[in-house]
């Protein structure tokens, strides 16, 4: 893990929600969905751990540039548990106390760190299924993807759809919310992989976000994918303020990952 060198802004694209300063936690996640999603990310399929490694990791970072940190390998980055005392304290706005070793030197030390984040994240109401700190320390990878995803699932997706009570799972509460966003065009998301693969989607969502930004979404060729996804992205990051956490051959692979996207 390594310091940055500049002040960083928050930016728009942020989607954790705040009440008065601290995050939201009240949404109640369905363990089903929650326990399904992990099951993904431990999927043995090497093209999804890979895209979710990059996305995850780029996630971890558009958070702890707040605190000019950086991590560079997430089975290595975070064994100390620095990186994720920093993360959990961007994320939640609250202080994880001083009762942990700022600069470890020796495995007691480290682990003790990453305890004290399990003890932050239970404290948090936040559940923690198959994964403990043994796990993060050794640098398993699928795990620590596990992990990251429950932070992602609980601190931005689930935090944005708190006042959502439409029913069903929040992967349908998700797709629910990009779909009313996209009912001037006509189009509609029915998955978070396939649909998205040739990018015609994704500039649909960005136009219908902020029209005239994309005016010839609809004559986009298809077999353009990375092309298309990649002008998408870079509008929405130029003029919505959302950054790129998703590389766009990621996006337009035959091994699109929902997680990745969702996160996206």
């Amino acid at each position: 893990m390594k310091r940055g060198n500049s002040h960083a802004e928050i930016t728009v694209s942020q989607t954790t929600a705040h009440v008065n300063g601290a995050v939201t936690m009240t949404t109640q996640v369905n363990e089903d969905e929650r326990q399904c999603y992990l099951d993904d990310v431990i999927s043995e399929n090497v093209g999804w751990i890979r895209i979710q490694e990059k996305t995850f990791k780029r996630w971890m970072n558009e958070h702890l540039k707040h605190r000019k940190l950086e991590v560079e390998d997430i089975t290595e980055d975070l064994n100390d548990g620095l990186a994720l005392i920093n993360l959990l304290e961007v994320l939640s706005h609250k202080s994880i106390g001083r009762n942990y070793t700022k600069k470890p030197r020796i495995n007691a030390q480290k682990m003790e760190n990453i305890v004290a984040t399990f003890n932050f994240m239970k404290g948090e109401g936040i559940k923690i299924v198959n994964i403990d700190s043994t796990d993060i320390m050794q640098g398993n990878m699928k795990l620590t993807l596990g992990l990251i995803w429950t932070l992602i699932f609980n601190y931005q997706i689930a935090a944005n759809l708190k006042d959502d009570n439409s029913g069903g799972g929040p992967k349908k509460k998700l797709l629910n919310k990009i779909n009313q966003k996209l009912q001037p065009s006509g189009r509609k998301a029915k998955n978070f992989t396939g649909d998205w693969t040739d990018g015609t989607l994704l500039a649909c969502l960005v136009n219908c976000i902020a029209p005239g930004l994309i005016p010839n979404y609809t004559i986009l060729n298809p077999d353009d994918k990375i092309e298309n996804v990649k002008m998408a992205m870079d509008l929405a990051e130029t003029w919505l303020g959302v950054p790129k956490l998703l590389a766009p051959e990621d996006m337009a692979s035959t091994s699109a990952d929902d997680l990745s996207n969702m996160t996206y």
